[in-house]
């Protein structure tokens, strides 16, 4: 899995455009979390220390077997609005 830094996402213009320090109430987060599947692909949500934690699963049709891929954390910058944590900010707090 590719890990972007900082100056690279800024200069493709997929810098954050929230504010590093916003928080949802858990009640919030709860409300995204669940099961969203569709065209052979299924994405589980589940609120995780004032994240989300987001795994993604597809089918691969070629192979026939369902591919999981690691799952991620998010973190919330507005109201409906999460980036997703590379390096630093994506290490669990457990």
């Amino acid at each position: 899995m590719l890990a972007l830094d900082e100056p690279v996402l800024e200069r493709l213009g997929l810098e954050s455009t929230g504010a590093p320090d916003f928080t949802l109430q858990p009640e919030q987060l709860a409300a995204f979390g669940g099961t969203y599947s569709g065209d052979g692909i299924e994405v589980e949500v589940v609120p995780e220390n004032g994240r989300l934690s987001v795994a993604v699963t597809f089918f691969d049709p070629l192979s026939g077997e369902n591919v999981a891929y690691p799952p991620f954390l998010a973190r919330p910058v507005d109201e409906r609005e999460f980036d997703v944590c590379i390096g630093v900010l994506a290490e669990r707090t457990e």
